[in-house]
């Protein structure tokens, strides 16, 4: 018989099982803003815990950011914040970075309220036939 358990990669999907109680709470203090330390040994599940969390917030399209770090070998604040660094593109979108970069600061929100803006400037002088000089 195989060994139905997996400890090479994070467990997901049909393999990961048995934590829906674990996500639920995990889940609850998220949208709460707690903080949360979850600590076990090694090879007991704790990051494919997290992803399978991370997974569900995409599924249900909750509004939260995820970020997964990997600190394990980590040995001094530098390497935290350096990899920490690393990650922070898991948030911000290339989409928002390209739009920043662009004169958008907050991105794609500074983008839609410019387009409104324009939209609105358009329907306001259209009788004007502003638009024909584009």
């Amino acid at each position: 018989m195989q060994n139905p358990f997996a400890y090479s990669n994070y467990v997901t999907g049909e393999s990961f099982c048995n934590r829906s109680e674990e996500i639920a709470e995990l889940l609850k203090h998220i949208k709460a803003s707690q903080n949360v330390l979850l600590y076990s040994h090694r090879r007991h599940g704790k990051s494919s815990l997290i992803q399978e969390v991370f997974n569900t917030i995409a599924t249900e399209k909750m509004k939260i950011d995820t970020m997964h770090v990997e600190l394990y070998g980590t040995i001094s604040e530098k390497d935290f914040i350096t990899r920490t660094f690393h990650c922070l593109n898991q948030i911000e979108s290339n989409l928002d970075k390209l739009l920043k970069k662009c004169g958008f600061p907050r991105g794609m929100e500074t983008l839609k309220d410019s387009a409104e803006e324009l939209i609105k400037e358009f329907q306001k002088n259209k009788k004007n036939n502003f638009y024909k000089n584009f």
